[in-house]
């Protein structure tokens, strides 16, 4: 009989999800705000999963994945980069942050 482990995704796991998930169309900016109450929810409840969706979003910026949309003036807009569309295309998202960031 097998048994099933529970195991939180890693922050380069979780960033790989939110990628996929906030980035479906890559020429459309995307509200960081709507995008983590999208994923994670409102309220005090959800406020560890919106923390660890705020930290892989970072984790993206950080590795030259999305970047500030600057024609948007208001909100807090993001668009997909080229390298963050190289890593979707290529299909290792992952290995991609992990080359990002391990370069800086």
């Amino acid at each position: 009989m097998r048994m099933e482990i529970d195991r939180t995704p890693s922050l380069v796991e979780t960033a790989e999800q939110l990628l996929t998930r906030a980035f479906v169309r890559a020429d459309d900016s995307v509200s960081r705000l709507n995008m983590l109450n999208s994923l994670a929810g409102q309220g005090r409840d959800q406020r560890p999963a919106r923390l660890r969706f705020a930290e892989a979003w970072q984790l993206l910026e950080r590795a030259g994945l999305i970047c500030r949309d600057p024609d948007q003036h208001q909100g807090d807009w993001w668009f997909l980069t080229g390298a963050g569309k190289a890593a979707l295309r290529g299909g290792d998202v992952q290995g991609s942050i992990m080359l990002a960031t391990k370069a800086l």
